[in-house]
């Protein structure tokens, strides 16, 4: 019997800690005397002797004392869940022009020079893609269309026919749209909603704050336009989730466009949900305007609302998929949440896992959404047949078992390894080391907001 090595501590007072195992999820509050031994990582374990017989097997059943072979355990559990959730994620850009201006944009540099798909070009896609899902017969396939903006209303016929062809598959459709051309596409939408899984829409604030940050390029507001066009999606019991991209600035506007979600009746739909989304840095610049460590935002947000858990179930909020997920076992131990999803997924991104694929509009093939566009991350093409550069796609295959930096880390099962992106270097992924951005101190944070609240229950 050994300590585990995925346990980790966080002191609460004198006379309390927190600890919690990362890989079994386990999440219990025990006295310092408890704690000292279970971080005693000299190789004697004698120190196991002081502890009584009970509170031994109590440790071990909860997955801080192990006999097994964890990082056996690990691999096979990704290997059961890879096996267990087969699935092609198909994404088609079909121009990365768009109609606005934001400035944290990174796709801003490619947006004007884009050329846009001909049906041509449409069909080789989907030819491609029945070749994928032919090899894979036993995968789910999930379609999902991406920018620039999709919705333009100029590539109507072109966007249009590449719907159709999905729909014809039966493959279930997602959307990343800034949602302001949805008009034209309305009677489509309607005759077809219910092939529409999910589109998410971006609002970043209220109508003044919003106008500021996603406008058009003669600096004309879109706030009104896009609440319009999310109003009949919801009333077409199409899914919508509205993204909103936090900065250090516009955090403190939340209260009152939740409060505007309410007066605009979404938060009564079962068709809506939003998410916070903070503003990322994926390419690594530091040049990326309003972004901040995402324990900077915890503090924001329980600033805003002391009481975060009955915000998120009032207003149908959650915070991006990382921080979610790091947060899981907290949240469940704490507040009793259903996080399963996040729980039994010991992976990351979704590009990490190989089943991701994004035709670009310049006839390249990429391995996520956050590097369309840009020629040194792509890892194929798509014109005169499918051409998928099997090494390149391999080198993102990044998990907490492959990452050298993840098999010594106590916190991997939480963050899954993280995003592949910002663990490289260029667009080989030759220096990739894993990024664990400030996991470390976003758990802290969270812990340190609830200090009073685990407390309390300690004393229970």
């Amino acid at each position: 019997m050994r300590l585990s090595k995925y346990n980790y501590k966080h002191r609460l007072s004198d006379d309390v800690l927190l600890i919690m195992n990362t890989l079994t999820g386990a999440v219990d509050l025990v006295e310092p005397k408890v704690a000292r031994v279970l971080f005693n990582r000299s190789s004697d374990t004698s120190a196991l002797n002081d502890l009584d017989p009970e509170t031994r097997t109590l440790l071990k059943s909860r997955g801080y004392l192990t006999d097994m072979s964890e990082e056996q355990y690990v691999r096979e559990s990704l290997e059961t869940y890879y096996r267990s959730h087969p699935a092609l994620q198909f994404t088609i850009c079909p121009t990365y022009k768009c109609n606005l201006a934001c400035p944290y944009c990174f796709q801003s540099d490619i947006h004007q020079d884009s050329p846009t798909l001909d049906l041509a070009q449409i069909n080789e896609i989907f030819q491609a893609m029945d070749q994928m899902v032919h090899l894979k017969p036993e995968a789910a396939v999930q379609f999902e269309l991406f920018g620039g903006e999709p919705f333009l209303a100029r590539n109507q016929s072109q966007v249009e026919y590449i719907l159709q062809q999905a729909i014809e598959r039966s493959w279930p459709i997602l959307s990343i749209t800034n949602g302001t051309e949805l008009g034209a596409y309305f009677p489509f939408l309607q005759k077809h909603s219910a092939h529409f899984r999910h589109m998410q829409i971006t609002l970043d604030g209220p109508k003044e704050i919003h106008d500021q940050l996603r406008k058009y390029r003669n600096n004309s507001g879109s706030y009104d336009l896009i609440c319009s066009n999310i109003t009949f999606l919801l009333e077409h019991h199409i899914p919508v989730t509205v993204r909103i991209n936090t900065g250090r600035e516009n955090v403190r506007h939340l209260p009152e466009m939740f409060a505007g979600f309410e007066r605009l009746q979404w938060t009564s739909s079962p068709d809506f949900s939003c998410q916070i989304a903070p503003i990322n840095d994926n390419f690594n610049t530091g040049k990326v305007a309003g972004f901040q460590p995402e324990s900077d935002l915890l503090k924001q947000l329980h600033l805003l609302f002391p009481d975060w858990e009955a915000t998120r179930r009032r207003y149908k909020v959650s915070l991006g998929y990382f921080m979610e997920k790091k947060l899981r076992i907290l949240r469940k131990a704490m507040f009793d949440t259903d996080d399963d999803h996040y729980y039994f997924d010991l992976s990351g991104c979704s590009a990490s896992k190989r089943h991701n694929l994004v035709f670009g509009a310049d006839g390249r093939l990429y391995p996520c959404v956050e590097t369309v566009g840009f020629p040194d991350y792509s890892i194929g093409s798509y014109l005169q047949g499918l051409h998928l550069d099997e090494e390149k796609w391999q080198r993102w295959h990044r998990d907490i078992v492959v990452n050298d930096k993840c098999r010594h880390c106590n916190l991997a099962p939480l963050c899954g390894g993280g995003c592949v992106l910002k663990g490289s270097r260029d667009g080989e992924l030759r220096d990739f080391e894993s990024n664990c951005s400030d996991t470390r101190q976003y758990l802290k944070t969270y812990l340190d907001l609830h200090r009073d609240r685990l407390l309390e229950s300690y004393c229970q």
